[in-house]
């Protein structure tokens, strides 16, 4: 099985579109004009498709930034709604990905998020062209859409 990933350029601000390459211990590598060079992993992020697809069969990688039309949450004051979360991975307790709805206060598995409360979810964008979508805007935000601070996010 073959491991599909992005890479942020964090210089350029950009995603290396073609010929970037992972080696086995993560190093990122590019070929230009048929040579290979290995990248400067400080400048560079990798970002893995969790093998997951939206609503719209788009691959869903981490950082990315999914709003999640959730029918009810019983545990949470707001009785469903429109949700923004960010993909992550999480080590403990269950090693798995999840979305985390940052100004919610919660995190949920994509099981969760689906068997439990039958939620659709689409790709809104990502932490790193979109980061708006992570920055509170009384404008928008209403009872049925709920932003959160890019600050909550990455604590």
């Amino acid at each position: 099985m073959e491991t599909e990933f992005r890479v942020w350029n964090n210089l350029d601000k950009k995603w290396i579109e073609n010929d970037a390459y992972l080696d086995e211990f993560g190093n990122v590598f590019q070929k230009k004009r048929g040579t290979m060079s290995q990248l400067n992993h400080k400048h560079y992020l990798v970002q893995f498709y969790i093998g997951r697809k939206d609503v719209h069969d788009k691959r869903i990688f981490k950082g990315d930034i999914l709003r999640c039309s959730i029918a009810e949450v019983p545990f949470h004051p707001h009785n469903g709604g429109i949700f923004y979360g960010v993909v992550e991975w999480l080590d403990d307790p269950c090693a798995c990905w999840v979305i985390n709805f940052c100004n919610e206060g919660m995190r949920l598995t994509f099981s969760d998020l689906i068997e439990k409360y039958c939620a659709d979810f689409e790709i809104a964008g990502n932490v790193h062209q979109n980061h708006e979508l992570l920055d509170a805007d009384d404008e928008r935000e209403s009872d049925d859409m709920r932003m959160w601070s890019h600050d909550n996010c990455f604590n």
